[in-house]
Order: structure tokens, then C-alpha cells, then sequence
């Protein structure tokens, strides 16, 4: 039921054998792994045999369920959870408890009972108000409480003098009396309670700023990266992408009352819209810098690439005559056609007499240095690339899933502030998304190997494992690009 442990000075002391179960840095799962960890401990360890029996074995899947918790914004944590945790989990009791002190959770531990214990961790780390967060606490010490967080490792150590502010302020923010008329304090408060109510315990709050007689609240997002150590699978680093603005809680200064607030769907967009941001944005900085390296990857037939189609038929046509040779297709295929002639025309590859296209400047004068069509087609490319890299969606559709999976590896780089080297199991999590067909599963091992022939992704093996990481000359270039990073260059903090 217990193990032995070294604390910071080296002495030894005693925990709950609770196993640590991490949460995954694109999910709000702290509380579901907090609860995950107590179920296993409790199935498995507990020294009661009767309480072992019955506690059930439950997946995360499951969890998340009966606790409504949603990636984006986390778990409400209110009665109406712990209703539902006590009518779906038997052999424990579940209590929401704000009246505790470091001697009642050592109280807990000392009877073999661990306590999920929720606290502002970005506070913890960075001593800035942040999102609410939930860890295990499996022991206590005279100075120091031991927690296994979901985000920061097992077995990590805070003093009680450190803990406390990040665990207390919450608390006093929530059992506060709102007064009337209702003031600048009270205002962050009704619209904390709201939001912790109804939306989760990531959202946080901002200043409120009176304008007549209405409160606006602005509601506030730090959205984590975990990075973690190869070799130990040890968080290494927390850092947050902060998402100022996704919402806005308006209260009535006189009557207290909300008068107007987010949906839950509406902050959930707004932070896809954000991360969505900075993919695309690192991607337009790739590609500028990578354009000659994109452009020698292998061109994928399966693929609807107009652009492609239209550089080779005047490469080896001289023209394309719209009224003859686009005839056959059909409106939506000659739309598509007539979007990405357009593009090329922007970058000066392409020229347009009415119905004729033919090559412009610059494709003339690819054509003059190439030595075969396929060269040809691939500094046509690069051009493109390296001028048009603020159309990255069109740029997708001839680089797809390259594009994607270099992204992965540049992209937590840039947020980690390195090149960082990442296993092939991380990859492929966050690729999957992306997909979701068991197809792009199978040929991902071919994308990453091609990645790597053309230079933009190197392989190397740390600690017996496999990992794949950004090319550093190509990385370091990227992140000179500070005109085009500049939207996202404020969201990283820590």
C-alpha cells in the first residue's frame, strides 16, 4: 500500500503506492487521470480486500463519461459530479470539500486514503494566474506535500509555503460574498463561478473593466505543452500558450447578474481557431524556408493537385487553351482549375489571354535552367513555395500529408524553444488526428522516411528508442522568419 521514497534532501520517507497516470499536453484531462490514478490504487493496492473487489476497473474513456469532461475545456467540478461519481463508482465515497488544511489531507494519507486536491498549477510553476488543475496528493512531510500530477510527474514535491497560495486562492475567490452594487472583485468572482460552473476549469478570468453600468469580464485560456524526456518519459518541461480574449462574461453592475456570456461551443472554437493559428503559421515559415527541400519530395498521384497538373501540361504543352482542353471537365473541377491558374498568375508563373494560358516570366526562365521536366517542375515548385507560402492551403493540396507531419516536429520545437527530438508513437497520436484512416497509419513510417531523405526531418536513436526531430539549420532558419511568425510570437509563456 505504500513505497519508499527519497525527498529533496535525500532522507527517506513513505508514500501511497498510487501509480501515475500523465495526461497528454493537447488534452484537459487532469481530473479523469486524477480519479484514473485513485481507482487503480483503490483496485489494486488498497489493504482492504472487500473495497478492492468492488471498486470497478475503469478505462479514461469511461471516466470521461460519467464525469462530462470535454478535452478542450476540462471537467466541472461541482455536486453534480460527485453525484455522479458516487452513483457510478461503488466502494468509494466521493466528497467535494473546500474547508481543508495540510493536516487533514496528512490525516488522509495516513489512513491509506490519497485526495485529488485542485489548485492553479500555472501559478505553481510561473506565479501567474492560470486555469484550475488537479493532482493526487500520495503523501505529506513537516515542509512538503508529494503529489503525482498528471502534467508534471509523479512523486513531485512542493512546499507547503509554495503550495499553498497556487490551492488556497482559488478557494477564496469561491467563498466570497458578492456584495451590492457589485464591485471589481465581486465581478471576477461571479463570472469565475460561472465559468468553473459551466464551461470547466481551464477557462480563466480576466480584469474586469466597467463600461456604464455592465462588468465586462474577459474569460482567458493558458493552454499547456508538456515536453517530455525521451529516455525517461519524464515530463521535462510546461510551458502555455496563452489565448487572450475567447470570451467575454457581461454582469449587470447594479443587479449582479450575467447578462450576457459564452456558449461552451463558442470557447471551444475559439480555441481550435488559436491553435489552428499557430499550426498554419509555423507551417508558412516552413515552407518559405523550405521550399527547395518540399519541393524534391515525391508528387502524390492519389491526390487533387490542380496546381501540379496545370505547371506540367505547360511545361510540356507550352499552353493550355481553356475553351478545348477544359472542356470535358465538369463546373466545380473547372472552378478549382481556374483558382489555382489564378495563383500562379499572382507569382508571375502563369500569364492569361483570354481563354490562353501560357508560362510567364519566371516558369520561361525555370525552363532555361532545368534539365528535364521533372527539374523543371520541381524549381517551378520551389518558386511557388517560397513566394507563395502565405497560400498554404493550396500548398497543402500538393504537400499534404508532408506538410503535416513536418509541422508536428517543427511546431513543438518552436513551443519548446529547441529542436526537439520526438518518438514515433507521439507523432503518430497527433498525426491520426489529422487523418483518421487507417491508411495514413500504414503509410506514415514511408512519409517520415521520405521527410528524412530530403532533409527536413532527421532520425536518430536516444535511449534505445527511435525519434525523429526538425533539421536544426532548417529549424533555426524558420525561426528567423520573425515577420511571418510575429502573430504567435506572444502566445508561448513560460
Amino acid at each position: 500500500m505504500r513505497r519508499k521514497i527519497l525527498d529533496p534532501m535525500n532522507n527517506q520517507i513513505e508514500v501511497l503506492k498510487v501509480p501515475w497516470y500523465p495526461q497528454q499536453d493537447i488534452e484537459w484531462m487532469c481530473m479523469v487521470n486524477s480519479i484514473k490514478m485513485c481507482l487503480e490504487y483503490m483496485k489494486n493496492t488498497y489493504n482492504n480486500r472487500i473495497i478492492r473487489d468492488i471498486v470497478p476497473n475503469m478505462s479514461i474513456e469511461e471516466i470521461m463519461k460519467i464525469t462530462n469532461t470535454r478535452r478542450f475545456t476540462g471537467t466541472v467540478v461541482d455536486s453534480h459530479l460527485i453525484k455522479n461519481l458516487n452513483s457510478n463508482i461503488e466502494g468509494i465515497i466521493f466528497s467535494l470539500d473546500e474547508e481543508v488544511n495540510m493536516n487533514k489531507l496528512g490525516a488522509k494519507v495516513e489512513k491509506g486514503i490519497p485526495s485529488i486536491v485542485i489548485y492553479n498549477c500555472q501559478f505553481l510553476t510561473y506565479g501567474i494566474r492560470g486555469a484550475g488543475h488537479a493532482g493526487v496528493i500520495i503523501g505529506t512531510t513537516e515542509n512538503d506535500i508529494i503529489i503525482n500530477n498528471p502534467w508534471l510527474g509523479s512523486e513531485y514535491f512542493i512546499s507547503h509555503e509554495v503550495f499553498a497560495p497556487a490551492w488556497k486562492g482559488g478557494k477564496m475567490i469561491q467563498n466570497q460574498l458578492v456584495d451590492l452594487p457589485v464591485d471589481e472583485r465581486s465581478a471576477e468572482k461571479i463570472a469565475y463561478n460561472w465559468i468553473r460552473s459551466t464551461i470547466g476549469n481551464i477557462p480563466h478570468v480576466g480584469t474586469p473593466v466597467k463600461k456604464g453600468e455592465i462588468w465586462n469580464v474577459p474569460v482567458h485560456v493558458n493552454y499547456p505543452r508538456v515536453f517530455k524526456d525521451i529516455t525517461t518519459e519524464r515530463p521535462q518541461k510546461l510551458r502555455f500558450m496563452s489565448f487572450k480574449n475567447i470570451g467575454e462574461v457581461k454582469i449587470d453592475a447594479i443587479k449582479g447578474l450575467i447578462v450576457d456570456k459564452p456558449t461552451f461551443y463558442q470557447v471551444q472554437h475559439k480555441i481550435s481557431e488559436n491553435l489552428t493559428l499557430v499550426q498554419k503559421t509555423v507551417q508558412k515559415a516552413l515552407v518559405k524556408v523550405g521550399a527547395n527541400y518540399f519541393a524534391e519530395l515525391p508528387f502524390p498521384s492519389h491526390m487533387h493537385t490542380p496546381l501540379l497538373d496545370v505547371l506540367s501540361w505547360l511545361l510540356v504543352n507550352d499552353r493550355i487553351d481553356v475553351s478545348v482542353d477544359f472542356e470535358q471537365i465538369n463546373e466545380e473541377e473547372r472552378k478549382k482549375y481556374q483558382q489555382n491558374i489564378d495563383l500562379l498568375t499572382k507569382y508571375g508563373l502563369v500569364e492569361i489571354e483570354g481563354n490562353i494560358i501560357t508560362p510567364g516570366n519566371y516558369l520561361i526562365e525555370i525552363e532555361s535552367r532545368g534539365k528535364n521536366y521533372h527539374e523543371r517542375l520541381s524549381k517551378a515548385l520551389s518558386f511557388f513555395f517560397e513566394r507563395g507560402y502565405e497560400e498554404i492551403d493550396s500548398i497543402y493540396q500538393v504537400v499534404g500529408p508532408y506538410l503535416t507531419l513536418s509541422s508536428i516536429c517543427y511546431e513543438r520545437s518552436f513551443e519548446y524553444g529547441g529542436v526537439l527530438p520526438q518518438e514515433y508513437s507521439e507523432i503518430e497520436s497527433v498525426f491520426m488526428e489529422t487523418y483518421r484512416t487507417e491508411i495514413k497509419r500504414i503509410k506514415l513510417p514511408r512519409y517520415l522516411v521520405q521527410l528524412e531523405a530530403v532533409n527536413i526531418l532527421e532520425s536518430k536513436t536516444i535511449g534505445g528508442k527511435i525519434s525523429w526531430s526538425a533539421n536544426e539549420n532548417l529549424f533555426n532558419k524558420m525561426c528567423s522568419e520573425t515577420d511571418i511568425l510575429e502573430p504567435i510570437a506572444g502566445l508561448i509563456e513560460g
